[in-house]
């Protein structure tokens, strides 16, 4: 069932050139009905099967001056050279792999789902100043990867820290620092509840203001 629905949806995208890239709640009526009623799970997997779809119908070129921008994004927090690809074939994160994103510790090279990158693309390129909160969630997935590479192992140490550079992303990628913050808040705020599949991502004791994995300690901002 889930296959039959993507198919359908992905055909009313292409027959009617309707732009839902960043817009999945201008799906048309009927299908938005559907994934109501096959639940929560599907309807996500069906939008980022659709961003995913609008990220590679982005130019190669574009493309390219994409990845280098959160390349370099990516190289700030890891401290050495890093690459980060949007993994369009789908080998190293997806729906299988049950990963947004993915990093080798200390490594150099991060992969994230087209769809998140589809959401920082429209964020620096096409300058959505009123992002949703998935594109919070892109970019706390860029920074996560990012602190990976670094060397930071735990996965919820690396939340902590990526919720907190975060802040740092979002206003390079040419948001407000006080919106960035907001997003990176919330990205906070709901971890707990986004993390209850997989405890090992809940931040740590001390990820607070003033705390033991404060990144700044003597600002009153946090994250």
């Amino acid at each position: 069932m889930r296959g039959a629905t993507v198919a359908l949806a992905l055909l009313l995208v292409l027959a009617g050139g309707i732009w839902l890239g960043g817009h999945p709640e201008a799906l048309p009526g009927p299908v938005r009905n559907a994934l109501v009623e096959e639940g929560p799970a599907v309807r996500a997997d069906l939008i980022d099967t659709i961003q995913s779809h609008y990220y590679k119908a982005v130019s190669k070129a574009n493309r390219a001056r994409a990845e280098a921008v959160f390349s370099r994004e990516a190289t700030a927090i890891a401290g050495h050279p890093a690459t980060v690809v949007c993994d369009t074939s789908f080998e190293h994160v997806g729906i299988v792999q049950e990963a947004d994103g993915a990093a080798q510790v200390g490594g150099g090279v991060a992969w994230l789902l087209p769809s998140l990158c589809n959401e920082l693309y429209q964020v620096r390129f096409k300058h959505h100043v009123q992002p949703s909160p998935k594109a919070g969630r892109a970019i706390a997935v860029l920074a996560h990867e990012a602190w990976h590479l670094h060397g930071v192992a735990n996965e919820g140490l690396a939340n902590c820290y990526a919720f907190q550079s975060g802040v740092r992303i979002g206003v390079d990628l040419g948001l407000s620092e006080s919106h960035a913050r907001a997003l990176m808040r919330e990205q906070l705020a709901t971890n707990a509840s986004d993390s209850a599949g997989n405890p090992a991502y809940v931040v740590p004791q001390g990820c607070h203001n003033g705390g033991r994995y404060d990144l700044h300690p003597r600002s009153t901002g946090f994250p």
